[in-house]
């Protein structure tokens, strides 16, 4: 959370940022697909239902209810670069952050209310013939309660450009930690606003980096690239050296 705010991805009150809930949901959802957490369908099999305006919002807190999982031998600095590479290949034009499920959901088909998984078909208030979740939004996460809520609907195109170039330099930073001989490269430089120090760093190895973004927005370091699957992701400029 410190580094989202730090490089101005997240805030608070009203803007086009991520918000902290967001921003946890974000990392629960990459856990996830991990299989470090539990789907939060799963939190809820093993407890009363505890209904709020028509959504269960129950959830299991003692984990030895639950299903093991499997040990995960991964370091801390394996996941978050883990994360960072995670969000910045997720197709957000075609798919739904669903930490309910613990897997992406397309849009089309959360649309329609068409092949959805059973636990989202037979949620109250929720599917083919009732309330829907609006995905025409630039990033969509569903809040894993309030099923219909999209909690990124405020977060516009040009931030999400932004959160994956910083994704994408800080992942690159975190991998130069695990491998940096010298000792150039330090952690705190990931908390530096603007990741100043080590784009500075960047730049004394491979000169100036200047990248013209779509629409003649320019950017630092990427552009936003559609390939032929037609997912939105962020990819290093061509030219730059790796």
């Amino acid at each position: 959370k410190y580094f989202s705010s730090m490089q101005k991805i997240t805030g608070s009150g009203r803007g086009d940022h991520i918000n902290s809930y967001t921003l946890v949901l974000l990392v629960i959802f990459f856990l996830q697909s991990k299989n470090i957490l539990h789907p939060v369908k799963t939190l809820q099999k093993q407890v009363e239902k505890d209904e709020l305006e028509g959504w269960n919002v129950a959830f299991c807190r003692d984990k030895h209810l639950l299903p093991q999982l499997d040990p995960n031998s991964s370091t801390v600095l394996e996941l978050l670069s883990e994360f960072f590479k995670f969000y910045q290949d997720f197709p957000y034009d075609s798919h739904v952050i669903c930490p309910l499920m613990g897997q992406s959901v397309t849009k089309y088909n959360m649309k329609h209310g068409v092949f959805l998984p059973a636990r989202l078909k037979t949620a109250p208030s929720f599917g083919r013939k009732k309330q829907k979740l609006k995905v025409n939004k630039m990033l969509v996460v569903q809040d894993p309660f309030e099923l219909t809520r999209n909690v990124g609907q405020s977060v516009s195109r040009s931030r999400m450009i932004h959160t994956l170039e910083e994704f994408s330099t800080a992942r690159q930073l975190v991998d130069d930690l695990k491998t940096e001989k010298d000792n150039v490269v330090k952690f705190w430089m990931l908390f530096e606003p603007g990741l100043a120090s080590y784009r500075a760093t960047l730049a004394k190895q491979f000169g100036p980096i200047v990248v013209g973004g779509h629409d003649g927005h320019a950017m630092d370091s990427f552009v936003m690239d559609r390939p032929p699957g037609g997912h939105l992701v962020a990819s290093p400029d061509k030219n730059r050296a790796s």
